[in-house]
């Protein structure tokens, strides 16, 4: 009688966890699903100005690893997608730095050819360097005037696919590992340029993204994935 009771109970403990867990992974759907938005930057991940969310850049860090770092691989790169090189250039600034080192950025097309950079990013008031949040929800300047004044990238021509953006510290062309900066405003716009509006939706990653203050998000299929800690 003994041993039966406790098989009962066994399965009744797994029969339990099956259900919180299957209770845990439909509340995070439901919050995932409610909270889909297309990626460019803080408009989507920062709409609130109180909340302090940044952007991780991570270079084989001994904790997190490596995301937009010189050093990434394929699922750890940030993505830009072009679609008509010919019509298309990527516009793109930053602000709200962690530190004032001097940190890299540059750009590759598909075939991994470097066509922007390495360029040395700004610590205040250049191109390049957003200085207010309303800035980054304009977007760059040549879209609007209340913008940024944006760095600005051409595609490969006849190059169409994923362009990836990558940083690092204390040099263009070396890899510095175990380092990391936080940035609390960024902004990647496509612009079209023959009708010179912004093009939505075309900044992503296979991988998440460190994000400070109890909101995590993860840039996958050309979407924004944010999932917030209940408090």
């Amino acid at each position: 009688m003994g041993k039966m009771l406790t098989f009962l109970n066994k399965m009744i403990q797994k029969f339990q966890l099956k259900l919180m867990t299957a209770a845990l992974l439909s509340a995070l759907f439901l919050i995932v699903s409610h909270d889909k938005l297309y990626a460019d930057g803080s408009p989507q991940f920062k709409p609130d100005t109180t909340k302090a969310t940044n952007l991780m850049i991570i270079n084989t860090q001994t904790t997190y690893g490596t995301f937009a770092g010189y050093s990434a691989t394929d699922d750890d790169r940030l993505y830009v997608r072009i679609n008509n090189p010919a019509q298309e250039k990527i516009y793109f600034g930053i602000g709200q730095r962690s530190t004032n080192s001097d940190w890299y950025v540059r750009i590759k097309d598909p075939n991994g050819n470097i066509i922007f950079g390495p360029q040395k990013l700004p610590t205040s008031n250049a191109q390049g360097f957003i200085s207010y949040h309303s800035q980054a929800i304009a977007g760059p300047n040549v879209v609007n005037a209340a913008g940024y004044n944006g760095y600005v990238c051409n595609p490969t021509i006849g190059l169409p696919g994923a362009y990836y953006i990558e940083f690092n510290k204390g040099s263009g062309t070396t890899v510095a590992g175990n380092t990391e900066l936080s940035l609390g405003i960024f902004d990647v716009t496509v612009v079209n340029t023959s009708s010179n509006t912004k093009v939505t939706g075309r900044l992503f990653s296979k991988t998440g993204v460190s994000i400070q203050n109890h909101i995590q998000i993860h840039f996958m299929d050309h979407s924004l994935f944010m999932a917030r800690t209940v408090q």
